[in-house]
């Protein structure tokens, strides 16, 4: 709503002369975001396309925690052996990653 305070977490990439600027709601979308950042293959633009794809970004903490790789592959840009790299890289360590506030 107009007037109401906006708090950012903010992701600066640079490359090659180019700055992108990604922003996040709360500092669960963005730990989630610096997570996925670890695995192989996956820069910020395909982060992001995770935490807005079909499920929110709680869901795929939830889907990593659970390995439920058919959920994590139903997200437009991640395929199977995405899917289960990310939940062998991230499984162990989503536990820690504190819920969202409401």
């Amino acid at each position: 709503p107009r007037g109401c305070d906006l708090e950012l977490r903010i992701y600066t990439h640079s490359r090659e002369g180019d700055v992108s600027l990604y922003g996040f709601a709360s500092q669960h979308e963005r730990t989630l975001f610096d997570m996925l950042m670890t695995i192989k293959n996956i820069g910020p633009s395909k982060a992001v396309a995770l935490l807005s794809g079909t499920l929110t970004p709680p869901e795929v903490a939830v889907a990593i925690a659970a390995g439920d790789e058919k959920a994590l592959a139903g997200i437009k840009g991640c395929g199977g052996k995405t899917a289960a790299l990310i939940i062998a890289e991230l499984a162990h360590k989503i536990g820690t990653l504190a819920p969202p506030a409401p």
